[in-house]
């Protein structure tokens, strides 16, 4: 009897088990996926399930892109050996090379086992390739009163007395010393008046037997519907920083995952788009201002070093702290989304919200508004010391428009540069450079040698 319901468990399992479809991907003459203009670009690749090489003679596809756009679909069977692809970029820029298995009917299979990502339904395997990255240049105007628009800003949110309601949380165990039982650390709730639709809010944490000479951090939340990170906070906390982790929407902290999820359905990216006063993401950098003027008047602040970070969504947060607030020290930008909004006038795709159904409401009114949040002219001024990442598979926010944006930073301001060929966006491109770089910042070292990218 107990054979059996055995055997019928692990029939069931197998039936409940999906086989995943993989990539072994590298590029042929320059791994790094950096090319000069006129190089031949060769990806060399191979499909693999579950590991191992796939030689079944599937039908497979690989889609080759330069600058998001589809340049050559090449069929090929997956029979276990590597086969090769190959490109040219006709100017500086972005190729991508991605893969789809077809099913019986030639269409791309997706779901279980094909993907890897959300958005990209179809995609199981996929890499990329960046030619003269530093020749990429954005063709967008920089409006002539920007930085004194946004100073303008800046001293709207700071002249609003500052009201904030600060509820002590309980400190998990983690964070307890083991004799004692003590907590190492203080944890917070925040919420900060604003100027704003919503107000600030996030977590605060700060080391329990320090109260005074601390560096800060201040994280921002990528576009997600979800709490602000409250284990960042209190990571950071730990090894001796006042820290703060902001939401990005402003809605309250602490709440179940379903609260965020249903806010989300009436929220409209492009809304009051057409006027840089009125679109709603002008609330969200107003946010990081007030988040700025919040923690320099902490007492526990030592007043001299500040580091501001974030990806996606939080790399344009966090490209607007370092242009605005000179107090900003340091900055970590990675996979910055909002970088080139109007990507055609640098023959470049757009950057979200306008790409897919948004791209209609990309009017020449917008995009002159737009102008006032583009990255690529926060860049121009930026002079903190700034560590930036892209990945080369990044179909989100693509890796040209974040070197469009790098580039823009001044060339007198210390900066480094990150990027990965095999990696893309939803966390799976790391700040190599800069997480080293804020470990140093935690331990004190303010000294680093700037070589470029």
């Amino acid at each position: 009897m107990n054979r059996l319901f055995l055997l019928l468990f692990l029939i069931g399992a197998t039936a409940l088990y999906a086989a995943k479809y993989s990539m072994e991907l590298s590029l042929v003459e320059h791994p790094d996926g950096y090319y000069r203009l006129g190089e031949t670009i060769t990806c060399k690749g191979r499909v693999l399930l579950d590991g191992k090489p796939l030689e079944t003679g599937d039908t497979c596809v690989c889609n080759i892109k330069f600058e998001g756009k589809v340049q050559e679909k090449i069929r090929f069977q997956a029979d276990g050996a590597f086969h090769e692809f190959t490109a040219k970029a006709p100017r500086p820029g972005w190729n991508h090379f991605g893969f789809e298995i077809l099913d019986a009917e030639g269409k791309a299979r997706k779901g279980d086992g094909i993907t890897r990502f959300g958005p990209k339904p179809t995609i199981f395997g996929e890499i990329g390739a960046i030619t003269e990255a530093e020749k990429i240049r954005t063709a967008i105007q920089c409006p002539e009163d920007f930085i004194a628009y946004w100073n303008k800003v800046r001293e709207a949110v700071a002249s609003l007395p500052i009201e904030a309601d600060v509820q002590e949380l309980a400190v998990p165990e983690t964070y307890k010393d083991k004799e004692t039982g003590k907590p190492q650390i203080k944890l917070y709730a925040v919420t900060v008046n604003a100027p704003t639709d919503n107000p600030v809010t996030g977590y605060l944490a700060v080391p329990a037997d320090k109260d005074k000479n601390l560096p800060a951090v201040v994280e921002f939340l990528s576009w997600s519907w979800v709490d602000a990170n409250r284990n960042a906070a209190m990571s950071r906390a730990a090894r001796g920083q006042l820290s703060m982790y902001c939401s990005w929407h402003g809605l309250p902290v602490g709440k179940e995952k379903e609260f965020y999820g249903n806010a989300s359905k009436s929220f409209m990216a492009t809304k009051g788009c057409e006027d840089k006063d009125t679109w709603i993401f002008r609330n969200c950098a107003m946010r990081v201002l007030r988040a700025l003027a919040y923690i320099e008047q902490r007492p526990e602040w030592d007043g001299k070093n500040l580091a501001v970070m974030g990806g996606s969504l939080g790399g344009f947060e966090t490209s607007v702290a370092a242009a605005v607030d000179k107090k900003v020290t340091l900055a970590i930008i990675s996979v910055p989304g909002f970088c080139e909004f109007d990507g055609a006038k640098s023959n470049r795709m757009r950057s979200i919200p306008f790409q897919g159904r948004n791209g209609d409401k990309a009017t020449p009114k917008a995009m002159e508004a737009m102008a006032y949040y583009d990255c690529v002219n926060f860049a121009k001024y930026i002079t903190c010391e700034t560590y930036v990442c892209t990945g080369f598979a990044d179909e989100l926010c693509p890796p040209s428009n974040v070197f469009a944006m790098y580039n823009n930073i001044p060339s007198t301001t210390p900066k480094e540069m990150t990027t990965n060929p095999l990696t893309g966006h939803y966390g799976t491109t790391k700040n190599v450079k800069g997480n080293k770089r804020i470990e140093e910042y935690l331990r004190g070292i303010t000294v680093r040698k700037f070589t470029d990218y």
